[in-house]
């Protein structure tokens, strides 16, 4: 039997969402944490910043953090979608969601 065209929807939004938090995060964390570009980057500057901006090591274990969680939700994702489970879909986009909104608030501690 073939599934619906909403879970096909359900898992293109998934794996969408998840594999680009996946590849932002981690891209990030290789070019601070890896090969230590921090060039571009305010890091302990004076102004408001958030936390993650102290020191680039801070940053780089935040946004490695985030982007293991992310890569791990993208495989739950497209193995959710080769199973055809549209309940794991729907829990692993609730997480995914919950994720980057825990990520967002998280960046923004330390504000004015």
């Amino acid at each position: 039997m073939r599934p619906p065209i909403s879970f096909w929807l359900l898992a293109f939004f998934t794996i969408a969402l998840a594999g680009s938090a996946a590849y932002l995060y981690g891209a990030e964390f290789v070019t601070v944490g890896i090969l230590k570009q921090t060039a571009g980057y305010p890091f302990g500057g004076e102004g408001p910043a958030h936390w993650t901006y102290q020191t680039p090591t801070r940053y780089a274990s935040f946004t490695g953090s985030v982007g293991l969680l992310a890569l791990y939700l993208l495989g739950s994702a497209l193995w959710a979608t080769i199973k055809q489970k549209e309940a794991s879909l729907g829990l692993t986009l609730f997480l995914t969601i919950l994720l980057l909104a825990a990520a967002l608030v998280m960046g923004m501690i330390g504000l004015e």
